[in-house]
């Protein structure tokens, strides 16, 4: 039999008072007989051709400590009980078994601090929410947006100038979450610390003050009380994901019980067994039905009655920065453009280290909170994925920590130097989501990048195979009185208006065609059409690319799609329809743009008219039909 794995932190007993403790002849009991659902740590030696079988056994493809090549293998980390290693060793996956030596423990032991503590109990996080509260009236208020299954308060703590007095939602709101999953110790720590930033510097930083002033900061500490408790209560616990749901009904929690949150919400729910998983036993477990969960409800509500704006919910530990779609590979939104100013590009990342990126880039999710909050609550959400056990303890080599001492990826040193300097990369970031609320469509990038007024989606080379080919750009929402002028193939440039109307809040506008004619050089009228938005933004067709955009259902002041259709005028494989953005060219520039990178600086395809306050109006300059919008 394997070697029963001990935590890297053993810091229950001593934090918990007692509660941590395990009777002497239990104890031996245990020592004897290792209890059989025990969450272990293995190394997993893959092909891309088996990370399904991982995935199917409940893994989590954002958690997966590297990624696995097309040819060859990769080496993972995966977290199984000994019957679901069993399982996939039966099904040709290698597996080893990661385990510490007597001295790693006694170093991990030695080493650790007492950092982190629970949520309940003398000390834990929920008595340092309310004692924050206390010492805070005149920024602060405490509410219980609802309970855990084993009926305890998810406390969420607003942080505002007046904070009781002023109606809840009544400034732009910022949700700073964390711990849903209940093994990620260092999540709470993150927005704990990111609370007393803000507290602390209220009266001394004039940045704070006016973030604090003007916008309603809430910080739910853990979203998964009960679930992060039970990880303090025992060593064999330590790697518990879910919440304490008693699935099979028999008074114990084991290896079939539990829901993961982040799998549970209504978005997407099921909707295949890859992002998540209808088995009880599986880590990944999406519950018997939409929001079944208690905590889960009480996100969603709470959500819906403060009506944020931003949101980050903070996970561990994969070393990303994730947004957007992560329901289907390969699917973006219009609002992935503030996405990607607020959190960078791989090369210059909003936070040092990780990753910013799709969410759904490498695997797929879907329940999560993420999407649920994005598509029916209205809030765009990042989730970060902090640094890994390894990554934290080879950054000083002349400290304590050795990266071969980590159990997993998800056991942060108990360091009180190296959880402190992984929460000071993680505020410019953090502040920068803040600073963007009042604004969300000119978000405030703590690296100076901005979100271009208009962004085509151009392409050269249709894959409709016959159909309408639908090409689009993506307009801010606050532009008003767009025109759209429009060339097919080099023919004449034709001229359309649009406008947000009566139900700009709600509404897109799309210009489309059919297409009737397989002349290589026909031309045909196009029909202007508006659609009410009735399905979640940035929706993708699951066909070949370019998918068709769908109007976006985000309130005034987030992107929109406008987009058209043109007929086809030339075999499918040979069409080119090319665009530029709104703004006209600098003196003793050429006029003419690629149509893979349209360049602001260029001749106009779009222009704007009218008073806005979210962009630089211009008067709308018609562009005569010699004037070429085609690359020169």
């Amino acid at each position: 039999m394997r070697r029963r794995a001990r935590p890297i932190l053993a810091v229950g007993a001593l934090l918990l008072g007692g509660a941590g403790i395990v009777p002497v002849a239990q104890a031996a009991e245990s020592a004897s007989s290792p209890d059989p659902n025990e969450v272990k740590v293995f190394r997993a030696e893959v092909t891309s051709g088996q990370v399904p079988l991982l995935l199917a056994a409940g893994q989590d493809g954002r958690e997966l400590s590297e990624q696995v090549p097309a040819k060859g293998t990769a080496t993972v980390e995966v977290y199984l009980t000994d019957q679901e290693a069993e399982k996939l060793e039966g099904q040709g996956v290698e597996l080893t078994e990661h385990t510490l030596t007597a001295k790693a423990e006694a170093r991990v032991d030695k080493a650790a601090e007492g950092v982190f503590r629970p949520y309940s109990g003398s000390g834990g996080l929920q008595e340092e929410i309310l004692a924050t509260a206390r010492a805070n009236p005149g920024l602060t208020k405490v509410v219980s947006i609802g309970k855990t299954v084993n009926g305890k308060d998810i406390l969420a703590l607003k942080l505002t100038k007046n904070a009781k007095k002023s109606k809840d939602g009544a400034k732009p709101s910022v949700l700073y979450m964390s711990n849903q999953h209940a093994r990620e110790w260092i999540t709470p720590e993150m927005t704990r610390r990111l609370l007393h930033y803000y507290v602390d510097g209220y009266k001394t930083d004039k940045r704070l003050k006016k973030i604090v002033d003007s916008t309603e900061l809430w910080f739910v500490l853990s979203a998964n009380p009960d679930g992060y408790d039970y990880t303090f209560q025992n060593d064999d616990n330590r790697l518990w994901r879910k919440n304490l749901h008693d699935n099979n009904g028999d008074g114990t929690i084991g290896v079939g019980d539990g829901v993961d949150l982040n799998r549970n919400f209504s978005y997407k729910w099921g909707y295949d067994n890859e992002g998540s998983s209808p088995n009880p036993t599986s880590e990944t477990y999406r519950g018997a039905a939409p929001s079944s969960e208690p905590e889960t409800k009480a996100l969603d509500t709470f959500e819906k009655r403060i009506g944020f704006t931003y949101g980050i919910n903070y996970h561990s530990a994969a070393e990303l920065l994730l947004y957007g779609v992560g329901w289907q590979v390969a699917t973006d939104t219009p609002d992935d453009i503030m996405y990607k100013a607020l959190a960078g590009t791989p090369d210059n990342s909003a936070i040092p280290g990780y990753r910013p990126q799709v969410s759904s880039e490498l695997y797929t999710t879907n329940g999560e909170a993420d999407g649920h909050a994005s598509n029916v609550n209205g809030l765009a959400m990042f989730t970060p994925e902090m640094s890994t056990c390894q990554t934290a303890s080879d950054l000083d080599p002349n400290d304590q920590w050795n990266a071969a001492d980590c159990q997993s990826v998800f056991n942060f040193p108990d360091d009180e130097k190296l959880i402190q300097q992984e929460f000071e990369k993680n505020i410019p970031f953090a502040l920068s989501v803040a600073e963007s609320a009042a604004r969300p469509d000119q978000p405030k990038s703590s690296l100076g990048l901005k979100a271009a007024d208009f962004t085509p989606k151009p392409f050269t080379t249709s894959y409709s195979r016959g159909a309408d080919q639908e090409v689009s750009v993506v307009v801010r929402k606050a532009v008003r009185d767009k025109e759209l002028k429009y060339r097919v193939n080099g023919g004449r440039t034709k001229d359309r208006r649009s406008g947000p109307g009566r139900a700009a809040r709600r509404t897109a506008v799309r210009t489309t065609s059919t297409s009737t004619s397989t002349g290589p050089r026909s031309r045909t009228p196009i029909r202007a059409t508006r659609s009410r938005s009735g399905s979640p933004a940035g929706r993708r067709a699951e066909s070949p690319p370019p998918a068709r955009t769908s109007p976006t259902r985000w309130p005034s002041g987030r992107a929109r799609t406008c987009s058209w259709s043109p007929r086809r005028a030339r075999p499918p494989h040979r069409r080119r329809p090319t665009w530029t953005p709104s703004r006209r060219p600098a003196a003793g520039r050429s006029s003419g743009t690629s149509p893979h990178r349209a360049r602001p600086t260029r001749s106009a395809c779009w222009t704007t008219s009218g008073p806005s306050s979210t962009t630089r109006a211009r008067p709308s300059r018609a562009i005569p039909p010699s004037s070429s919008c085609a690359p020169s």
